[in-house]
């Protein structure tokens, strides 16, 4: 009885931490998208700062709840920003067709899960993905 309990709840407490980073990399995700739309685009420099803000937000999101890139809290390689310009023609494959050919924000979170246990590390996928893109 004590196996079959001690698996039940070693994969109920992988399967919990795997859902919580979900959650998380997806909040951070839109978080992100939304802080880089906030830049004025008519500024000069409107792309690397809304860059720049985007991945501040969404490193600094995914920090305070214990959620880190490969590096640690000061490491934001796991997020990757995209400016999608109004003139796209064809659109492209990263940000789609965006109506009114509006400009875009495009975040990518790519977080590597760990098993809390080693239990279930052969069951659950290996990353968690969150993307947002939203018109600027």
């Amino acid at each position: 009885m004590l196996p079959l309990f001690m698996a039940l709840v070693m994969g109920a407490l992988d399967y919990g931490w795997f859902f919580y980073s979900s959650q998380v990399v997806t909040n951070a995700a839109r978080e992100a998208a939304r802080a880089g739309t906030l830049v004025d685009p008519t500024i000069a420099g409107a792309v690397g700062a809304a860059t720049t803000n985007a991945k501040l937000v969404g490193k600094a999101y995914m920090n305070s709840s214990g959620v880190t890139c490969a590096g640690g809290p000061g490491d934001d390689s796991c997020i990757a920003v995209t400016f999608c310009p109004n003139s796209l023609s064809p659109p492209s494959s990263n940000c789609g067709a965006l109506p009114g050919g509006s400009a875009a924000v495009d975040v990518v979170i790519d977080f590597n899960t760990k098993s809390l246990t080693g239990f279930t590390s052969i069951i659950l996928p290996p990353k968690v993905h969150g993307r947002s893109i939203m018109r600027w």
